[in-house]
């Protein structure tokens, strides 16, 4: 695909779709450095391209270049529709920066606006809350996310998280559970999964965790 997008680009350089499509490419492959100048050309041939801007927003972030990810940001969310996954992306990068004030109130007026109507708002809001020490706090978004996305993986394994960090060790091993049943494969969840079953009291149950974990890492090898 790169080398089609390349041949593209050298008979039409000014073709803002190709250069996009050779930035995902890219960051497809987890090349983000190389994925940033094509997205920002994108974004400059063309800043109402769905996504350009935004995508060369998340390069920059992926290379920790936080503040200019944050410029990225600010071109798509005077176009963008909806304007949440763009500020929620701002959000990430002011807490990266250590602006935490700016982040949470960047975080809550994304809860606002999305109202959960997508998981990843209220689960990257209590991620946050976690991370700043508030785990009791963070509690409240992931319950809120669940209601309206029962079957949310991330959610489920996030409040499983949380819960386990708070020491509720019968709600954690239940949504840790529910997150195992929906993705056999994670070995975060498994490893989670088997540290609340040890510290509850269930050393069976979380032999059986780390004998999957053991089993997948042979596997992998």
């Amino acid at each position: 695909a790169i080398r089609i997008f390349t041949q593209v680009l050298k008979a039409n350089p000014n073709h803002a779709n190709a250069w996009k499509a050779l930035g995902i490419a890219y960051g497809g492959r987890g090349e983000y450095d190389k994925a940033e100048a094509p997205l920002q050309k994108a974004c400059h041939l063309a800043p109402t391209l769905e996504d350009a801007c935004y995508l060369w927003g998340r390069a920059l972030y992926s290379q920790n270049r936080f503040e200019e990810a944050i410029r990225a940001f600010e071109l798509t969310l005077a176009l963008s529709t909806p304007k949440w996954r763009t500020e929620l992306a701002t959000a990430q990068a002011l807490e990266a920066l250590g602006r935490h004030r700016e982040a949470e109130e960047t975080f809550r007026r994304v809860l606002r606006e999305n109202r959960n109507r997508d998981e990843h708002p209220g689960i990257a809001f209590a991620t946050f809350l976690f991370r700043q020490g508030h785990a009791e706090e963070a509690v409240v978004p992931l319950e809120a996310v669940l209601a309206k996305h029962p079957k949310s993986t991330a959610a489920h394994l996030e409040l499983g998280r949380v819960l386990y960090q708070l020491n509720r060790l019968p709600g954690a091993i239940a949504h840790l559970e529910t997150a195992a049943a929906l993705d056999p494969h994670s070995a975060q969840t498994r490893l989670l999964l088997g540290n609340a079953y040890r510290k509850a009291g269930r050393p069976g149950d979380a032999q059986r965790q780390f004998d999957w974990l053991s089993s997948a890492s042979r596997t992998v090898r």
